[in-house]
């Protein structure tokens, strides 16, 4: 029985040294790490409790949140090239330090931000200052795909059933929402890391103690990534124009008129953010596109209305609305409507001031 006792103290001691000693800016590192999130979207409850934690132990209160897609996020550019680090420069520069959370993730879409709010409340994490994201694509008709929800269906449907409901076909199109048919190895799986992981430390940041191990040895044996992100200008990357106009990206700059009411999931889910943002020092953005790169599309005169109709929803909207379809030049794009990390520091400093008055 007493070895019983120590062998289950032991498993303790291990865990607690290996959650102490694991580095939270594997977690968190002025953004979501995607490559571990976008494999178990879950682990984003580690890395809102990380800036929970960080808010408390620092005792912030004027901190910034950022949440939208790709172009928040500041991809291909890493995590020090991203407009969130150079928002907390700005601040710096002008004498009145602030702290920019990052929480955009690749290929969010409308009801993953709505979500994602709701998230953020239960974490505590204040919503007071916010800078969000949209792209034109959004408000695109959805044929069927990109879906409204891409990565928070579940949380969306259990947080919210209401609304869940009147986007559910929508999402069961693109098979999302639905539980799925899962074989018995597949249910004992989910079981395992909703239900047991979260009570074991070791289990709930495996993901993290993987990658943590994996840096490590290429540290020793001197091995850098394998990859670095081409956040190089958009011309100097020969077969992008042509690769841009293949379909699957032609349709997100579609000229046909958008529908601005709620049959539009972009409009439904755009409302009920409405709500949870209310009364909030709030700027939205709609991002910049590459006008030259894109010219074809950008020039035509459905297109040009379209923009017009965003602009009108967001006339009496309580919020902020920046449309910047045409504020960047050209050479700071890495493609059509990333940029590169000159791009996102013109993007930073429009952004935070914005934020800041």
């Amino acid at each position: 029985m007493r070895g019983l006792s120590y062998a289950v103290l032991f498993f303790l001691a291990v865990q607690m040294i290996l959650l102490f000693a694991l580095p939270r800016e594997l977690i968190y590192n002025g953004r979501i790490n995607y490559e571990v999130t976008k494999n178990k979207v879950s682990d984003l409850d580690l890395v809102l409790d990380v800036v929970s934690q960080q808010i408390q132990t620092e005792g912030l209160r004027d901190y910034i949140v950022v949440l939208g897609d790709s172009v928040a996020y500041s991809g291909p550019g890493g995590p020090r090239q991203s407009i969130s680090h150079y928002m907390e420069d700005i601040s710096q520069d002008q004498g009145q330090p602030r702290r920019v959370f990052n929480l955009a993730m690749p290929a969010m879409q409308m009801g993953d931000i709505y979500t994602m709010l709701l998230k953020l409340k239960q974490h505590g994490i204040s919503t007071e200052h916010l800078v969000i994201n949209l792209i034109y694509q959004g408000f695109t008709e959805r044929q069927p795909d990109p879906p409204i929800v891409f990565w928070l269906d579940q949380e969306f449907k259990q947080r919210d059933p209401a609304t869940f409901a009147l986007v559910r076909n929508h999402l069961a199109i693109n098979q999302r929402g639905e539980a799925k048919q899962q074989s018995l190895n597949e249910a004992m799986k989910k079981f395992y890391e909703t239900k047991l992981y979260p009570l074991i430390p070791i289990l709930k940041y495996k993901d993290y103690i993987t990658l943590s191990v994996l840096q490590q040895t290429k540290a020793v044996l001197k091995q850098g990534d394998s990859e670095a992100p081409d956040t190089r200008p958009w011309y100097e990357k020969p077969g992008l124009a042509e690769l841009l106009d293949k379909p699957e990206y032609q349709k997100g700059l579609s000229d046909q008129p958008f529908v601005m009411d709620t049959t539009n999931p972009q409009i439904l889910l755009l409302n009920k953010v409405m709500e949870q943002v209310a009364g909030k020092n709030v700027v939205f953005f709609l991002a910049p596109i590459n006008q030259r790169l894109m010219q074809k599309n950008v020039t035509k005169a459905g297109y040009q209305e379209n923009l017009q109709k965003i602009d009108a929803y967001f006339q009496d909207k309580p919020v902020k609305f920046l449309n910047l379809e045409n504020d960047l030049d050209q050479a700071y794009f890495t493609d059509h409507v990333h940029l590169t990390p000159a791009g996102y520091q013109q993007l930073a400093q429009i952004l935070y001031r914005e934020i800041k008055e």
